[in-house]
């Protein structure tokens, strides 16, 4: 895998920029909140999309309602470009369009089917699928805080942590599946042997069910007749009701019109009376509402705050500059210190090899605080300087806020004019609704009238119906009755079927459950005494290599690091167990350059030990490390241009501020924010 391009849209503090990364190792430079992790970010949302827990608003620009993320690689000499975008809604900010091209043919897939897209094309196994991104984390990209917490993590959910990123957490489940097995395997054994007691009893019962059957038949037989004959009855009585019925729908669907009709009518009234209410509610604030607003006296402000804009960015510009410069001179200053320091160390000459004389010393000791006396003059004008602009800065940036608060004033008047057309729109509006609502009640006061004299027609059928009714009632008991006696038979028939299968059935079941019972024992004493060992000594086999092979990778990346009164190994859980001068060390006791070289340690050995575990995987040719000189002294950053020769990959990207690691790296990317937008600009 080999990063090639990305290109943000409106993803936090870039509008839009593209980012080309060159083969080699490569550093992102740039000042504090300049934008440089929001890159790696970029990245990682690219590949996997948002994770767990993290909401769509720590990547999206604040005042943009939708941004974009492309990121082209290269997989196993396959080009592969993924775009995905966010959108902002009314409520949240959700993933929106996701897409991969693979050698030019494109595919536009859900958020999720990308995910897994990825994770295949990376080579990730497969139990890793429904999991968090964790090996990417501990392989490509880790922020340099979250390496620190595995450290600082207690015992047991550090191991937990490894188990899951070996994948051999599988061993874990397997021995807690295990004793659940065992369990049910004993209950089962126990229910098996309760149920073989009881096998002559079923026996004799299927001889009483045989005789009990043959009366059923006669009396199911004589009910059947009978049903028939009730039947015919009820059905002649059932043709009358439903002509009755027919004139008792109609009054009711009278009914229903009459009464929709009443609540239309209700609707309109009110309807009405609050149309009156808001006419009179807008006649009496347009009488109180006076507005003054006058274009002239805003396009004026708004030339003013732009004039001023414009000094306080040209004051902005002159004071980086000057800043640059004195970073500049600082630097020269403290390299001429340094050479100040060594000159009386030198004894032969590097050139001639000749002995140095004092005498000859003393005159390049003279000629460097010659240098550093008129570093120090022109760092001192320089500050000077600094203090006038930033005092003209002030005073510009006093009279763009009193321009600011005018023109709030004379926006806020020119919405009350808008809304004083808007209610007199509002007003006529209304009036005119009113009228309309006047015609539709005169109207809906007819139809009631005529509905009410129809209903009054067709009230007499409701007691013939009622009637008809009791006698379809009374017939329809005498069928049930009937009905229920031949029910009752051929259910209580069944029942006896049923009963009479389900005990052959059981007595053919129990017969077979005596050898499943011996199987059964046999099974949980095998799994308990013999399995569950094999599988607890395989586990720690696997643990005490990885542990081994990974202490010794821990110590020599350590080694690199720091000085040599230092030294590292890991514990059975994979604790770093510091020692300095032959007494251990708490690793709180450390300085932030050594606790972040452990942490720059753990973070390398178990990269690879990560590879060698998932040989498949395809992010080996590529590492990213954020900020890993956090806290490194002069001799420890001297120290990383060690480090990054022995990484040997195809691409490693570091996110520093640290100006000395430019000459360490193959390629410098600048990340400059101005005004809030964050730019890329090529370096070496």
């Amino acid at each position: 895998m080999r990063i090639k391009r990305l290109v943000l849209k409106n993803i936090r503090s870039y509008k839009l920029s593209e980012i080309v990364f060159p083969k080699g190792s490569i550093l992102l430079s740039g000042d504090v909140g300049a934008g440089k992790t929001t890159i790696l970010l970029a990245i990682e949302y690219a590949l996997f999309g948002l994770q767990p827990g993290q909401r769509g608003s720590s990547l999206l620009s604040h005042n943009a309602s939708e941004g974009r993320v492309e990121l082209e690689m290269e997989i196993n000499n396959d080009l592969v470009l993924i775009e995905r975008t966010l959108r902002r809604s009314s409520k949240t900010i959700n993933q929106d369009y996701a897409a991969i091209t693979i050698n030019g043919t494109k595919q536009e897939l859900a958020v999720t089917e990308l995910k897994l897209k990825i994770l295949e094309l990376l080579g990730y196994p497969e139990e890793f699928v429904k999991k968090t991104n964790v090996l990417y984390r501990y392989t490509v990209y880790s922020p340099q805080e979250e390496m620190k917490q595995i450290i600082l993590d207690d015992p047991d959910s550090r191991l937990d942590t490894l188990r899951h990123i070996f994948g051999i957490d599988r061993y874990r489940n397997i021995q807690e599946n295990l004793a659940l097995v065992t369990v049910k395997l004993r209950e089962k054994t126990k229910l098996v042997q309760g149920e073989l007691k009881d096998i002559d009893v079923h026996k004799s019962r299927i001889q009483e069910y045989n005789a009990s059957l043959e009366i059923l038949e006669a009396a199911i037989d004589k009910c059947t007749v009978l049903v028939a004959e009730k039947k015919q009855a009820r059905k002649k009585v059932e043709l009358e009701l439903i002509e009755l019925k027919k004139k008792i729908d109609e009054k009711q669907a009278l009914e229903t019109g009459l009464e929709k009709t009443h609540i239309i009518l209700s609707n309109k009234m009110q309807a009405r009376a609050d149309l009156e209410r808001e006419i009179i509610t807008i006649g009496e604030r347009l009488a109180q509402t006076t507005v003054d607003f006058k274009e002239s006296d805003y396009r004026k402000v708004l030339d003013s705050i732009a004039e001023r804009k414009k000094s306080v960015e040209e004051l902005r510009g002159k004071l980086f500059e000057i800043k640059t410069s004195i970073r500049s001179l600082e630097i020269r200053r403290n390299d001429g210190l340094e050479k100040r320091k060594r000159i009386f160390s030198i004894q032969i000459c590097p050139t001639c090899l000749q002995d140095v004389s004092d005498n000859h010393k003393h005159n390049i000791l003279n000629e460097t605080e010659t240098e550093l006396s008129q570093i120090d003059k022109n760092i001192k004008s320089l500050a000077e300087q600094i203090s006038a602009l930033e005092f003209s800065l002030k005073t510009k940036q006093q009279e763009q806020n009193r321009f600011e608060a005018e023109k709030s004033q004379l926006e806020i008047a020119q919405v009350r004019q808008a809304e004083r057309e808007i209610s007199q729109k509002r007003k006529q509006e209304c009036e005119k609704n009113r009228a309309v609502i006047d015609k539709d009640t005169s109207a809906l006061q007819t139809h009631v009238a005529s509905l009410k004299e129809s209903i009054f027609e067709l009230l007499k059928y409701d007691a013939l119906a009622r009637a008809k009714e009791l006698d379809l009632r009374k017939s329809f008991d005498e069928e049930k009755k009937k009905e229920i006696e031949l029910a009752e038979n051929k259910k209580e028939k069944d029942v006896i079927l049923r009963e009479l299968q389900r005990v052959k059935d059981l007595v053919v079941k129990k017969e077979a459950q005596r050898e499943e019972m011996n199987y059964l024992v046999n099974l949980e004493s095998w799994l308990s005494s013999q399995f569950s060992t094999l599988v607890s000594l395989i586990e720690k086999s696997i643990l005490i290599r990885l542990r081994e092979e990974f202490s010794k990778l821990f110590n020599k990346w350590f080694i690199l690091l720091t000085s040599v009164d230092f030294t590292v190994h890991l514990d059975e859980n994979f604790t770093p167990v510091i020692t300095r001068n032959g007494f251990e060390t708490d690793y709180a006791f450390l300085s932030g350059g050594e606790r972040t070289a452990i942490a720059l340690a753990y973070r390398l050995a178990l990269n690879q030990i990560i590879h060698a575990v998932h040989s498949r995987i395809k992010t080996r040719d590529v590492i990213i490390l954020d900020e890993p000189t956090d806290g490194f002294s002069e001799k420890q950053l001297d120290k990383v241009r060690d480090i990054l020769r022995e990484l040997a990959v195809t691409q490693l990207i570091i996110v520093s501020h640290e100006a000395r690691i430019e000459g360490f790296v193959d390629n410098v990317l600048r990340v400059d924010k101005s005004h809030g937008d964050s730019k890329v600009i090529s370096g070496l």
